[in-house]
């Protein structure tokens, strides 16, 4: 009877063993790719690649109208006064909140690098990538280029590119996991037949 309990124990056992061999032999097989697709819909984001718009130039090829882009410091839910001394420490200078919750407006590229490091532990800030249009005209010339913006749009405005991007258990982006799913295409610039200075005083 002792033998027979030893037997079926033994036996158990080994089939115990060759179902947890076979279930990892699958894992690590046939099931990864699918185990892996799974992993990015519950952890993967995507986003949008912005397409830089084409420049309004004159016949001189001044710029009239041109995008400039920047990165911005933002605050997170959880930020309190105590957390400005981390990043102020990072930009050496002091910060304000604007009403928007923006700390910083401009950031240098080694700053925005520390901070992304430093957002990735959990701390409450994010940081966000702008781009805005310049015009070099006078206000009341504003509308004028914002027609001529409006007629030659199909050709300024370029075709946004798509990312996407796995994010860590604090919806952090791991920057490493980055790839890019389609290439952004630029919108190309324009040439008008007027001076910079004949819009001015048209």
């Amino acid at each position: 009877m002792l033998n027979f309990r030893r037997i079926l124990l033994w036996s158990l056992l080994c089939i115990w063993a060759l179902v947890a061999l076979g279930r990892a032999a699958y894992l690590a097989g046939p099931a990864r790719a699918e185990h892996m697709r799974q992993v990015e819909v519950l952890a993967g984001q995507e986003g949008v690649v912005p397409a830089e718009r084409g420049r309004l130039l004159d016949r001189n090829r001044v710029p009239i109208a041109w995008d400039e882009a920047r990165f911005e410091l933002l605050a997170t839910d959880g930020w309190d006064s105590g957390c400005a001394a981390s990043v102020e420490a990072i930009l050496k200078r002091p910060i304000e909140i604007d009403d928007s919750r923006v700390i910083a407006h401009q950031l240098h590229p080694d700053e925005a690098t520390a901070l992304e490091e430093l957002a990735r532990t959990g701390f409450p800030i994010k940081i966000r990538y702008r781009r805005e249009r310049i015009v070099a005209v006078s206000g009341a010339k504003r509308d004028f280029v914002a027609q001529l913006e409006a007629k030659y749009e199909e050709r300024l405005r370029g075709k946004d590119g798509r990312y996407r991007i796995l994010v860590d258990r604090n919806q952090q982006e791991i920057p490493e996991s980055w790839q890019l799913l389609v290439q952004p295409e630029n919108g190309q610039d324009v040439v008008l037949d007027i001076s910079l200075e004949e819009l001015e005083t048209k």
